[in-house]
């Protein structure tokens, strides 16, 4: 069992982050391996602060809603429809 931080959920959810093909392929490799991957309720709670906070990432295109691919990762994560 491998635990997530909010840094490997980050790098998951944005594509245009330096480290997304990398940590993509890490844990694919781990996946794939028969490793479980988790994450405590609160690191999904310090990955939505992040990942919304203008401050943080004021460089990348997602004026249109600040909240969406955060949303949308996080949909895709836990299969919700």
């Amino acid at each position: 069992m491998i635990g997530l931080d909010c840094n490997i959920l980050v790098q998951l959810a944005f594509a245009d982050h330096a480290a997304n093909s990398k940590t993509i392929a890490a844990v694919q490799t781990e996946t794939q391996k028969g490793e479980k991957l988790v994450f405590p309720s609160l690191v999904v709670a310090e990955f939505l602060h992040v990942a919304t906070d203008a401050r943080r990432f004021a460089g990348i295109v997602w004026g249109y809603d600040r909240g969406a691919p955060a949303r949308s990762f996080l949909d895709e994560l836990f299969g919700a429809s």
